[in-house]
C-alpha cells in the first residue's frame, strides 16, 4: 500500500511539473511576441517623418497617429507587463487555472495593442508614401513642363498666332510650380497633393494643345489656302469654257471658306481648339464639296456630250412611230371597237414624247447659249432614256394588240360561214329522212341557232365591229350548234334504230306477238314525232322477247352507219 501511494504521488508531481513546463514555455513565448509588436518599425518611421518638416494637415495627421501610439503603449505595456508577471506567479506556486486565465487575458492584450499599432503604422505609411507621391509626380510634372517649354520655344513658328498664348500658360503654370514648391516645402503634404492634381491638369492641358494646334494650323495656313487657289483657277478655267454651275454660287462658297478660315485662326489664338477643330471639319467638308461638283460637271459634259445627238433621234424615232401609231388607231377606231384604251394611251403618250422633246430643245438651247448646266442635263438624259424605251415597248404592245383585228374579223366572218354551213347540213340530214315532223324543242333550237348566225352577221356588216364582243358571240353559238349537231344525231339514230328494230322483231312476230303491239305503239309515236320514245318501246320489247337482240340490232346499224358515213 505504501509502494501504492509512493506512486501516486510521484505520478502527480509529474502531472504538476508537466503543467508547470508548459505554462512557463508558453509564458515565454508571449513575452517574446510582446516584444514583436511592431513598436521598433512606428519607432522608426517616426524618427524618420520628424525630419520632414510636416506643417499644416500633413502635420496634425502625424502628431494625431503619433499620440495614438504612444497612448497605446502607455495604456497596454503596463497591463502586459502586469499580466506577464500574475502569470509567472501562479505558475511558479503552481496556482494554474489562475495561470491559465492570466495567458487568455494576456492573449487578448497583445491581441487589442497588435490592432492598434497596426491601425498607427498604416497611418503612418500612408503619411510618408503622400509625401513621396508628391515628390515623384511633381518631378514627372516639370519634365512634361520642360519638354512642352522646349518645344514651344524651339517651333514657336508652328503655333503661329497661338504662341503669345501659349507663352502666357508656360509663366502660370512656372508660377504654379513655385507655389507648389513652397507648399512642398513647408511640409503640408495634404496640401500639396491638392496643388499638385491641379497643376497637373493644367500640365497635361498645355501638352495637349502643343500637339493639337500645329497640324490645325498646317491647314489653316498651307493645305486650306492651297486648295482655295486651286478651285478658284479651275473655276475661273471652267466658267471660260462656258461651264456653269446652277444654284451653285462657287465665288460666294469660296469667300465664305476664306472667312471660316479667319475665324478658325482666331479660335486658335484664343487656345480654342474644340471650336477650332470643328471649324475646319467644316471647311474640309466645304473645299469637297467644290471638288465634287466642278468634277461632276466636268463628268456630265462628256456625257451630255456624247448622248446629245443619241437622245435627240431616239426621241424622233419615238414621236414618228407614235405618229404612226396613231393613224393607224384613228383608222381601224372607225372600223373597230378599241376596248382597252389603246387610243388615249397612245395619245397620252404622244403628249409625254413632246414634254420630252420640248425638255430636250431648252437643253440644247442651253448648250448652245453657252448656259447649260450639264450636271442637270445629264439628269434630263438618263430619264428620257429610261423613260423612252419604255414608251417604244408600249407603243410596240399597242401595235400588237390592234395587229389582228382586220384578221380577226376574217377570222370570224369563217367561222360564221362555218357555223351557217353547219346548220345547212343538219336541215338537209332531217330532210333526207322524210321525217313527219320534228320536236318542237328541236325546231326552237334550230331557230335560235339561226338567229345568233344572222344577229352575228349583221354585227360583222356594220361599219365599225366589236370584234371582242362578237368572239364572245361566236363562242357561244360554237356551245349552241354542239348541242343542236347532238340533237339532231339523236333524232336521226333514234328513227334508224327504230326501223331496224321493226324489221328485226318481223322475225319473232309468230313465237312472240306482243311485238306486233309493240311495233304499233312505236308507229304511233313515231306519226306524233316521239322518235326516241319509238325506238325506246321497239328496243324494249325485243330485247324483252329475245334477250341479247336489241345489243346485236344496236351493233349492226351502228356499224352500217359508220360505213356510209366513211363512204361520203
Amino acid at each position: 500500500m505504501l509502494i501504492g501511494l509512493v506512486i501516486i504521488i510521484v505520478g502527480a508531481a509529474a502531472v504538476v511539473l508537466f503543467l508547470q513546463r508548459r505554462n512557463r514555455h508558453e509564458i515565454a513565448a508571449l513575452d517574446q511576441e510582446v516584444g514583436n509588436l511592431g513598436s521598433a518599425q512606428i519607432e522608426k518611421h517616426i524618427q524618420a517623418m520628424r525630419t520632414l518638416n510636416l506643417n499644416g494637415e500633413s502635420l496634425k495627421a502625424f502628431t494625431k497617429w503619433q499620440r495614438e501610439y504612444q497612448k497605446t503603449s502607455e495604456e497596454f505595456a503596463a497591463q502586459i507587463e502586469t499580466a506577464l508577471m500574475d502569470a509567472e506567479n501562479a505558475n511558479n506556486q503552481f496556482r494554474f487555472s489562475k495561470t491559465k486565465a492570466a495567458i487568455v487575458e494576456l492573449n487578448s492584450l497583445i491581441s487589442g495593442a497588435k490592432s492598434r499599432y497596426k491601425q498607427v503604422l498604416t497611418a503612418l505609411t500612408q503619411i510618408r508614401q503622400d509625401e513621396e507621391q508628391n515628390r515623384t509626380q511633381l518631378a514627372k510634372l516639370k519634365k512634361t513642363y520642360q519638354e512642352t517649354r522646349k518645344t514651344l520655344l524651339a517651333k514657336n513658328f508652328a503655333f503661329g498666332d497661338s504662341m503669345p498664348a501659349l507663352e502666357g500658360r508656360l509663366k502660370e503654370l512656372a508660377d504654379e510650380f513655385v507655389a507648389v514648391d513652397e507648399v512642398s516645402a513647408s511640409g503640408d503634404h495634404h496640401a500639396a497633393h491638392e496643388r499638385i492634381q491641379q497643376l497637373a491638369g493644367h500640365v497635361h492641358d498645355l501638352a495637349d494643345l502643343t500637339a493639337q494646334i500645329p497640324p490645325l494650323l498646317t491647314e489653316l495656313i498651307k493645305e486650306f489656302p492651297e486648295q482655295l487657289t486651286e478651285l478658284q483657277g479651275g473655276y475661273d478655267q471652267l466658267v471660260k469654257q462656258s461651264y456653269n454651275f446652277g444654284t451653285l454660287d462657287i465665288p460666294a462658297k469660296l469667300t465664305a471658306i476664306q472667312v471660316g478660315i479667319d475665324n478658325s485662326k482666331t479660335a486658335l489664338a484664343g487656345l480654342n481648339v474644340s471650336a477650332a477643330k470643328e471649324q475646319n471639319t467644316a471647311l474640309a467638308a466645304s473645299i469637297d464639296e467644290l471638288y465634287d461638283a466642278m468634277e461632276q460637271e466636268m463628268t456630265a459634259r462628256k456625257q451630255v456630250e456624247a448622248d446629245s445627238d443619241r437622245i435627240t433621234k431616239f426621241i424622233g424615232h419615238a414621236q414618228r412611230q407614235n405618229h404612226l401609231l396613231l393613224i393607224e388607231l384613228d383608222h381601224l377606231d372607225q372600223s373597230y371597237s378599241l376596248n382597252h384604251d389603246e387610243l388615249p394611251t397612245a395619245q397620252k403618250l404622244r403628249t409625254e414624247l413632246v414634254e420630252f422633246d420640248n425638255e430636250h430643245q431648252i437643253d440644247l438651247q442651253a448648250i448652245a447659249d453657252k448656259q447649260a448646266t450639264y450636271s442637270q442635263i445629264a439628269a434630263h438624259y438618263a430619264k428620257a432614256d429610261t423613260r423612252l424605251r419604255e414608251i417604244e415597248q408600249e407603243q410596240h404592245d399597242i401595235n400588237q394588240s390592234v395587229s389582228g383585228l382586220r384578221a380577226g374579223e376574217e377570222s370570224a366572218n369563217q367561222a360564221l360561214d362555218n357555223f351557217a354551213r353547219d346548220l345547212h347540213a343538219i336541215r338537209r340530214e332531217l330532210e333526207a329522212a322524210k321525217l313527219p315532223g320534228l320536236p318542237t324543242t328541236f325546231k326552237e333550237h334550230v331557230a335560235h341557232v339561226a338567229t345568233e348566225i344572222d344577229d352575228i352577221g349583221k354585227q360583222l356588216g356594220k361599219i365599225k365591229i366589236d370584234l371582242d364582243d362578237i368572239n364572245q358571240q361566236l363562242i357561244g353559238l360554237q356551245s349552241d350548234m354542239d348541242d343542236l349537231q347532238q340533237d339532231a344525231t339523236e333524232i336521226v339514230d333514234a328513227v334508224g334504230l327504230m326501223a331496224a328494230l321493226i324489221q328485226a322483231s318481223n322475225r319473232y312476230r309468230e313465237e312472240h306477238p306482243e311485238l306486233k303491239d309493240a311495233a304499233t305503239k312505236a308507229k304511233a309515236q313515231y306519226a306524233q314525232v316521239q322518235y326516241k320514245e319509238a325506238a325506246d318501246t321497239m328496243a324494249t320489247a325485243l330485247e324483252k322477247a329475245v334477250p341479247g337482240s336489241y345489243r346485236h340490232v344496236e351493233d349492226a346499224y351502228l356499224n352500217e352507219k359508220t360505213a356510209t358515213d366513211a363512204s361520203v
